[in-house]
């Protein structure tokens, strides 16, 4: 039996939402607090860190390694704009790959250099709501791209935390191992608990109750569209495949950064410390990871052998590479994000009421 891609086991049937209005205007405010801290660690980096080392070690960048380590960048920028397509398209939000990766990158630019953390997802969002006519199961992409994003960071940062603790200090190993096991466990059960019918229906049974409440009432549908997407199991194993396999490009690419660098650390210590790192650049403490980053980096790139100076360059260097490796999302910004002619965004409307219309409505009367 097809399953339905917009609910849940229990729970009424997703109705189509009005397309988007365009939001107006509002005066962003800049985390300040945020970048206060940012500045704060930089300036304690650059006071207590022998400069001299760091801009030798960034001397050491040449073409070819800047050219390497953006290609891996690119991979990794590309890789998580399918997934997001893949993610859409459980939601029945059916737009072209290439426009999708076009939004992505110039969400993501946004997200890079607005002051807020979530400015960026928005963007792209509306963008996709604003073509498809159904602005909740855009959002609740963005949701499920995140939870299957953190949850592939548990995942690494678990096993590259075994794996060092395993070897920078020796003789527990089995304690290690079963922490880590109970670890998986955990993070992966709680996981396909949030995701079973029941708790959907028990939710959406919750919110039906308040729906007199204008929030409640919105945050009822955005549910009903994100529950959608515990109807297509195969479809999020593989957004889930493809999340974790982004993730180790991620940790490629901060290893192609300390290749460039010269760095003569072991590979596999190496790239186990950098699951750990990458999970802690997610906190949402500064923008962008700008220098809670760089200390992370000294603390966990330190205890597999590098030196602080080194650990500091390779952080520093990342946040200048993934700039520069976002330059096509400016020219998709400039470009008016690429938006369809009204033609275009009719005929995808259409093919999208039609999916969400029951068979037999659409069967010829006998």
């Amino acid at each position: 039996m097809a399953h339905d891609t917009n609910t849940a086991a229990g729970a009424p049937p997703l109705a189509p939402a009005a397309p988007p209005k365009r939001p107006q205007a509002k005066r962003q405010h800049a985390n300040w607090l945020g970048w206060a801290i940012a500045a704060l660690f930089l300036v304690g980096c650059f006071t207590f860190l022998d400069m001299g080392q760091v801009f030798a070690a960034l001397g050491r960048l040449g073409p070819l390694q800047i050219a390497a380590v953006l290609a891996v960048f690119t991979l990794d920028r590309l890789l998580m704009g399918v997934k997001w397509w893949v993610l859409l398209r459980l939601v029945r939000l059916r737009l072209p790959l290439l426009r999708v990766v076009r939004y992505f990158y110039a969400g993501s630019l946004a997200g890079v250099v607005l002051p807020s953390y979530v400015g960026g997802d928005i963007l792209r969002a509306h963008w996709v709501g604003r073509d498809t006519g159904a602005p909740y199961p855009a959002y609740a992409s963005l949701v499920m791209e995140r939870l299957l994003g953190l949850v592939s960071a548990v995942n690494w940062a678990i096993v590259g935390g075994v794996v060092c603790a395993v070897a920078v200090l020796p003789g527990n190993d089995w304690v290690w191992l079963g922490l880590g096991v109970l670890g998986l466990v955990a993070a992966n059960g709680l996981f396909a608990l949030s995701l079973h019918g029941r708790v959907h229906a028990f939710v959406l049974r919750q919110l039906a109750r308040h729906e007199r409440l204008k929030p409640l009432r919105i945050l009822h549908r955005f549910y009903e569209a994100y529950s959608g997407f515990s109807g297509n199991r195969a479809g999020l194993l593989l957004a889930m495949g493809l999340t974790l396999l982004e993730h180790g490009v991620q940790m490629a690419f901060f290893y192609s950064i300390a290749w460039a660098l010269q760095s003569d650390a072991n590979p596999f210590l190496f790239i186990a410390a950098t699951a750990v790192y990458t999970l802690l650049l997610r906190l949402p403490v500064s923008p962008d990871g700008w220098g809670v980053g760089e200390v992370a980096a000294i603390a966990v790139f330190g205890a597999v052998g590098l030196s602080a100076e080194l650990a500091f360059s390779v952080s520093f260097t990342s946040h200048l590479f993934i700039l520069v490796g976002l330059v096509p999302g400016l020219v998709f910004l400039l470009l008016g994000q690429g938006r369809p002619d009204e033609a275009e965004i009719a005929a995808e409307q259409e093919a999208l009421r039609r999916a969400r219309t029951p068979l037999a409505e659409n069967e010829p009367a006998r």
